[in-house]
């Protein structure tokens, strides 16, 4: 298997780290907005409780108005670290049978800065279990200021001149519209989704020096609810994304105390793909607003270099009726 964009990066930067901090930034800061492939779906450790982050089919199926805001500082002691943030709405529809919503997404890596906005309908088959189908379009604007970035053999002293054909001299970006496709279905306690992410770009605007390409991604995801006693459960869950280059997984376990929760959690299933560990924690403060922490500490040799990873997601919901007539048991616990 072919190694991910990200670990092909840090191991250019720990190769170097030695001879200059400075070249470890500019390493961070080159590779990713030029390179137009590897998985351009950002990370995010806390995906078990808002799937709809990365399928829209989920619109609307924990029955509320749900509001969603996502955190993440990525590799705390790299200069130029990822940095995202998130924020989500979706809501079921009672009238037809579906639901609807809208995010948008912010992530910054050194000098490029990546904006997106995705709005969703998704409708409910008429099926003896709950079944979701949806289709999404939006934006994705990738953003470099190449101001900020100097070369070992740019020239500064009148004006920026990088002399390099990869790098433009002045601040630049290239957008396009996207198509997001998702299925997802619930039977008792499993539940299961499958989304087809940036499954295709709508026109660009780019210029000779930068382009942007969105690359097609599918996501899926499953997750199953143990009910232990009245006071305890189970709830493992996986992540499995590829872009058809490179596949990454993600596979956590928590354990729920009526309103709260913790969990552990790790990225990665070989050699080339392992990347961290992670702890969760997080509870229901009130009947409406959830909080949950997540730390993540990477494996190996790189973690001298990349430091800690932290996330804090806030949910906040306003139940709905759109569940008239349950045909089966309906489980709720903190994450549903």
């Amino acid at each position: 298997m072919k190694k991910s964009l990200t670990n092909n990066i840090l191991d250019l930067t720990i190769t170097y780290t030695c001879k200059s901090d400075y070249l470890l930034l500019l390493l961070f800061i080159c590779s990713f907005p030029f390179i137009n492939y590897g998985q351009q779906f950002n990370q995010q450790g806390l995906y078990m409780l808002d799937p709809y982050s990365f399928n829209p089919a989920y619109g609307g199926l924990n029955n509320s108005l749900t509001i969603t805001g996502n955190f993440r500082k990525q590799w705390s002691e790299i200069p130029g670290q990822p940095t995202s943030q998130y924020l989500s709405f979706h809501s079921p529809i009672h009238s037809i049978s579906g639901g609807f919503g809208g995010q948008f997404t912010n992530e910054t890596i050194g000098a490029s800065r990546l904006t997106g906005g995705l709005a969703t309908f998704n409708y409910f088959l008429p099926t003896p279990f709950l079944l979701s189908v949806c289709g999404g379009i939006g934006f994705i604007s990738r953003a470099l200021d190449a101001t900020i970035i100097t070369t070992p053999e740019g020239k500064y002293e009148n004006g920026i001149n990088h002399n390099d054909p990869h790098i433009p001299n002045i601040p630049t970006n290239s957008s396009n519209g996207v198509i997001n496709l998702g299925i997802f279905s619930r039977f008792g306690s499993f539940e299961i989704g499958l989304s087809s992410y940036q499954t295709t770009y709508l026109g660009s605007s780019k210029n000779d020096s930068y382009h942007y390409r969105p690359y097609h991604h599918l996501i899926l995801y499953s997750g199953y609810y143990y009910s232990i006693n009245e006071d305890w459960s189970l709830s493992p869950t996986l992540l499995l994304k590829t872009d058809f280059v490179s596949l990454q997984s993600e596979l956590d376990i928590h354990l729920y105390n009526k309103n709260i929760f913790g969990g552990i959690g790790f990225r990665g299933y070989n050699k080339s793909s392992i990347d961290a560990v992670k702890v969760i924690i997080g509870g229901r403060i009130s009947e409406r607003l959830l909080v949950s922490y997540n730390f993540e500490s990477a494996i190996g040799a790189v973690k001298k270099y990349t430091g800690n990873t932290h996330e804090i997601l806030l949910q906040y919901r306003i139940k709905t009726n759109f569940i008239q007539k349950p045909k089966e048991k309906i489980i709720y616990h903190p994450r549903m």
